[in-house]
């Protein structure tokens, strides 16, 4: 599979160290629980479980985790 650019479209704060990140795409041959590799720029890249088909929910654990977690486009709580 080629790398794809995703833009966050939305993003849910689950808990202060949780959030789902949504994207402007979906993986359709995939299906949540799947893994795939996020790149940050700058930053490095990591493995990641699909939660929905759109989106990945990350924890604050680690170096890349906490770069992802600062990024922003809207935070809403459902």
């Amino acid at each position: 599979m080629l790398p794809l650019n995703a833009t966050i479209v939305r993003i849910i704060e689950e808990s202060p160290s949780v959030r789902t990140f949504f994207f402007d795409l979906q993986f359709e041959t995939m299906e949540p629980g799947q893994f795939v590799m996020v790149w940050v720029r700058g930053v490095d890249e990591v493995p990641m479980g699909l939660s929905r088909k759109n989106s990945i929910t990350v924890q604050k654990v680690g170096r890349q985790p906490r770069k992802f977690l600062n990024l922003k486009k809207e935070i809403l709580s459902d």
